[in-house]
């Protein structure tokens, strides 16, 4: 027949019932039931103190984690994700950080897993990453050194087709410019560079893709606003065809844009809303979203 098998518990048991004979001696007790003294000891003590029951195991969770994140922080972390959906922990926390300098906020890692538990987390799909500065023009190695345009889209926004005009400079991704137009041609384009260029001075170039106003299939590729550039003494730069990442930095904000547009309802808002939506989203990228590739800085700081 098997042996029977004895739990821990069962032999704290037997061996408190031989103590309380008084039999044996503790160093008699502790060799019999291969245990150390000072094990056996403590086992004397717990059921002085607390009977049978303080033979049970204790738990080994530490009664003071200085690492833990307190409710305050979780609370406040959820609340602006919810303000701010289309923001990731990091860029949460250095918004919270500045906010409420004063409070220990938990590290970037623990802001992700606080975001998941509350299902706040989107899976995003696995791309192959394209480095944005592997580009075929100069290096952006200062502000106003060049800027890049484009448009973002083409949808309904009440009863008119919306086009959103995005214009920023490279090296501190300050955004100039995210106006909603309903033509996307030089007359509506012109007026507005020509007032962001009053406002900021003029950039050495200004990136773009092969579209209109921007580009055309005349010689050089020219177009009326291309050769106003130029007579400005601003160089166009034109991407290649089918290679967005070539505008790179761009491209990134552009997926931000394009996510905070997602929870908006066009069709249900007049125009004048809409622009009101995007001069939001305008003022948070540059003055309250912090950016990596700018060291974790704001781009209203860096430009």
């Amino acid at each position: 027949m098997p042996w029977k098998t004895v739990s821990v518990m069962e032999q704290k048991i037997h061996f408190i019932q031989a103590y309380l004979t008084k039999r044996f001696s503790k160093s008699e007790l502790c060799k019999q039931f291969d245990i150390s003294r000072p094990t056996g000891d403590k086992w004397i003590q717990r059921y002085h103190l607390n009977g049978l029951a303080g033979l049970s195991a204790l738990s080994r969770k530490p009664h003071h984690n200085p690492n833990v994140v307190s409710a305050y922080v979780c609370e406040r972390l959820v609340q602006e994700k919810l303000k701010r959906q289309y923001w990731g922990a990091k860029k949460l926390l250095d918004y919270l950080r500045q906010l409420e300098p004063d409070i220990k906020w938990c590290a970037d890692s623990t802001g992700d897993r606080i975001l998941a538990k509350a299902g706040l987390v989107e899976a995003r799909r696995k791309h192959l990453k394209t480095p944005a500065d592997s580009l075929p023009f100069g290096e952006c190695h200062s502000p106003n050194h060049c800027w890049s345009m484009d448009f973002k889209g083409d949808f309904m926004v009440g009863n008119k087709r919306c086009y959103p005009f995005t214009l920023h400079d490279n090296y501190s991704r300050y955004l100039f410019a995210c106006q909603g137009l309903t033509q996307h041609g030089y007359t509506e384009v012109q007026p507005l560079l020509a007032r962001i260029f009053k406002e900021y001075g003029l950039p050495w170039a200004i990136r773009s893709d092969n579209g209109a106003p921007f580009a055309s299939v005349a010689l050089g590729g020219l177009t009326k606003l291309s050769k106003w550039l130029i007579d400005l003494g601003i160089r166009p730069e034109r991407i290649e065809a089918g290679k967005p990442q070539q505008n790179g930095r761009l491209e990134r904000m552009h997926r931000e844009l394009k996510r905070y547009i997602a929870k908006v309802d066009t069709l249900k808002v007049e125009m004048h809303e809409f622009q009101q939506k995007l001069d939001i989203f305008r003022e948070e990228f540059n003055q309250l979203r912090s950016h990596e590739s700018l060291e974790r800085q704001m781009p209203v700081s860096c430009y």
